[in-house]
């Protein structure tokens, strides 16, 4: 049988059975989709609506790019995406391809991996028949000698100062930006002075989204360092919510002051650690007798050696992990986005996430450990005997029991 003949044969309960488990290890993973779906027939049901959405998503009338658009999905594309900013790519790439506008092996789909670098390809090509886009209803919010920040009241606008972007705000077909206005303005920042092509970057505060022209994640404080002092006073208006990330937060005492409270939480537990070391290591004991620290009684006498003195390795384990507790507000702040530059969460941590962050910070001194690289569990106990609070401008760090409930 030819491929055309396989693609006017499209059968949605054929591609669920061939892509199955593909599509529910991506939807088990995927933030967006329901995470408490356990019955074997619920997650088929729940894979043969996505599959259907890729397949309004293929322009195409015998459905021949849904086994891409699953592919792209499996390798991590947002389904959001896919269904609005990838149906406008699969067009033009249709275009290009029956025009014979793109060349070979380039106008094979098939080649492609990710969405990513099909639309990368695509954007080198010229739209065939794109016509003029209306500018819209819009406002200017912000403008200095490094960016002009535009508010786009309506679709037509989002999609006109959208153009070159992969948003889903600025897509022809499927667009997003209702939705997302509904909840709050987005902003699109125009740098004068680009340092590349088509530089421009999106965010929308309500939902935490700040993205470059490739619909890509970018940091805060890149921006912030990229447009200057003016647009980061501009940004902490629009954006009240980074005052609230560990990253921003502007009281050093506050912040410094809740370490120091998990830190005494946590220090019980590391003294813990080392007494069961310490019973447990016979060898102790026997060079404690051997050197004439242990009285005719057996005890030990009080001018002995601490057991962190014996053991190099434990003394540095103990050193390293009561180190933690005394970082100052700008070593916080800085390991909060070391913490989010390793992949931990899209967004900085907020302040009720301290206790994670100083968890980030056990297991980091533990692997910088010459001798003992391991937690020994105190990063395990800190998330489930601790909780940061912050309420009414005060930031209040509590012992929980196993189910969540404060010990008083």
């Amino acid at each position: 049988m030819r491929y055309y003949d396989l693609i006017r044969e499209y059968s949605r309960d054929k591609t669920v059975e061939n892509w199955g488990k593909k599509m529910w290890d991506r939807i088990s993973k995927d933030r967006e989709a329901p995470q408490d779906v356990t019955d074997p027939e619920q997650q088929k049901e729940l894979i043969a609506s996505y599959i259907e959405t890729l397949e309004r998503a293929d322009p195409t009338k015998n459905k021949q790019y849904v086994q891409n658009l699953i592919k792209f999905y499996i390798s991590g594309e947002r389904l959001e995406d896919l269904k609005s900013t990838a149906v406008d790519y699969l067009i033009k790439f249709h275009k290009l391809k029956a025009k014979k506008q793109i060349p070979s092996p380039r106008n094979d789909i098939n080649r492609y991996a990710s969405f990513g670098d099909f639309a990368s390809v695509i954007d080198e090509y010229p739209d065939p028949e794109k016509a003029e886009k209306s500018k819209g209803e819009a406002i200017e919010v912000y403008k200095d000698a490094n960016v002009r920040i535009i508010t786009p009241k309506n679709e037509e606008a989002a999609c006109y100062y959208g153009q070159g972007t992969r948003w889903c705000t600025a897509a022809d077909n499927n667009n997003m930006f209702n939705e997302y206005n509904k909840d709050g303005p987005m902003y699109i920042l125009l740098p004068t002075k680009p340092q590349h092509d088509g530089e421009k970057y999106q965010i929308h505060p309500e939902s935490g989204q700040y993205m470059d022209e490739s619909d890509s994640s970018v940091f805060i404080k890149d921006l912030m360092y990229r447009f200057g002092p003016g647009f980061e006073a501009w940004l902490f208006k629009a954006d009240p919510s980074l005052r609230l990330q560990i990253e921003f937060y502007p009281d050093d005492a506050k912040l410094e002051s809740a370490w120091q409270d998990i830190a005494e939480m946590v220090q019980d537990k590391i003294f813990d650690t080392m007494s069961e070391w310490e019973v447990s290591d016979d060898y102790y004991y026997s060079w404690l007798k051997d050197n004439d620290y242990v009285d005719e009684e057996g005890d030990i006498k009080d001018n002995a050696p601490p057991y962190d003195e014996y053991s190099e390795e434990a003394g540095e384990w103990q050193h390293n992990m009561l180190e933690v507790g005394r970082m100052s507000a700008s070593e916080i702040r800085g390991l909060a986005s070391l913490y989010l530059d390793m992949g931990h969460t899209q967004y900085p941590r907020q302040i009720n996430e301290l206790d994670e962050v100083y968890g980030y910070a056990i297991q980091d001194a533990a692997e910088n450990s010459r001798g003992i690289r391991e937690t020994m569990g105190l990063d395990t106990w800190l998330y489930r005997n601790v909780r940061v609070d912050y309420k009414n401008g005060e930031i209040n760090v509590v012992r929980v029991d196993n189910k969540g409930n404060r010990i008083k």
